[in-house]
């Protein structure tokens, strides 16, 4: 049967109806990964965790604003426009990318008791998964007029059945909920941050 792949067990019958499942839900790095479906975050876990670290982030830029100085001008509107929109933009990148690749954790994800891991290995990511996986959304959000196109990267986890955004799959990641966790992560060790152990 073509575009039909046959999952069977010791008990299963090759080719019976119940196990039969579409290729595109399975991909081999999906049948290497030790998530199991049960680990993964739910999108509203993940949307609720999200919307609170944008809110630390406008705090955290704020106050950066004030500090460098960024303020109102009679004649400065754009020009506090693009420094606000630098100054955000610096923010959100050191506090997605440090606070993933320290611990898998940003504070809205410690909230809501997720954590972000490779998931073909389930350990925690390193500087380069965690700086891809913020600059999928985090560049588009950050320039006027193409903002769009991030929120359509972390939308995708709605129709995909793993929950992934496209950040996820361009950096080989997932998004689990630490009450279903079996064993904890571990950083990612150096030679996965280049690609070597993942599938092209």
């Amino acid at each position: 049967m073509h575009g039909l792949s046959f999952v069977t067990g010791p008990d299963r019958r090759e080719g019976s109806p119940q196990n039969i499942r579409p290729e595109r839900d399975m991909t081999e790095l999906d049948s290497d990964s030790p998530i199991t479906e049960d680990e993964i975050a739910s999108f509203w876990r993940r949307i609720i965790g999200f919307l609170a670290d944008q809110a630390f982030i406008v705090i955290i830029t704020l106050l950066l604003a004030q500090l460098l100085g960024i303020e109102i001008a009679e004649d400065g509107t754009l020009r506090l426009t693009v420094g606000l929109l630098i100054t955000r933009a610096g923010a959100s990148a050191v506090y997605y990318i440090a606070f993933t690749m320290s611990r898998g954790q940003t504070p809205g994800k410690m909230l809501v008791r997720t954590r972000v891991v490779m998931e073909r290995t389930g350990q925690i990511p390193g500087i380069g998964p965690s700086a891809l996986r913020w600059a999928v959304p985090g560049i588009p959000e950050s320039l006027p007029g193409i903002s769009i196109i991030g929120l359509f990267a972390r939308a995708w986890s709605l129709v995909d059945y793993r929950n992934r955004g496209l950040h996820d799959k361009a950096a080989k990641t997932i998004v689990v909920r630490l009450d279903r966790l079996t064993e904890e992560p571990h950083p990612e060790p150096a030679e996965e941050e280049s690609g070597g152990g993942h599938p092209a």
